[in-house]
C-alpha cells in the first residue's frame, strides 16, 4: 500500500539550484544551503518513525509509491498537466537513493 505520510517544510525537495559556487558544466547551487538541506532530509527519514534503511515492507512500499504514484504526478506536472506535489518522506528517500 502507498504510504500518505508528507513532511513538508523541513527540507526543499527537489534542491533549489542558488548562485554560490561555479561549476563547469554551468550549474550554481549554494553549498552550505544544499548541506543543510540534506542534513535536514536526513533527519527527517531518521526520525519518521519507518524503517527506510533495510529491504522490508516499509521500504517496499516507498519504492512502489516512488514509482506508481510519484513519478507518473512529476511527469505530469513536468509536462504542465498538474500542480507539483512534494513527495512523502518515505518517497523523497527513494528519490535520494535513486540519485545516488
Amino acid at each position: 500500500s502507498v504510504s500518505s505520510t508528507a513532511v513538508r517544510g523541513s527540507f526543499a525537495f527537489p534542491p533549489v539550484l542558488a548562485a554560490s559556487v561555479r561549476m563547469n558544466w554551468g550549474l550554481s547551487f549554494d553549498v552550505v544551503a544544499e548541506a543543510r538541506n540534506q542534513r535536514n532530509m536526513l533527519r527527517a527519514v531518521h526520525t519518521c518513525g519507518k524503517n527506510l534503511y533495510a529491504p522490508g515492507k516499509e521500504l517496499d512500499n516507498a519504492i512502489e509509491a516512488y514509482e506508481k504514484v510519484f513519478m507518473p504526478r512529476l511527469h505530469d506536472a513536468l509536462a504542465g498537466k498538474r500542480e507539483y506535489e512534494a513527495p512523502t518522506i518515505e518517497v523523497a528517500w527513494v528519490w535520494h537513493l535513486h540519485k545516488l
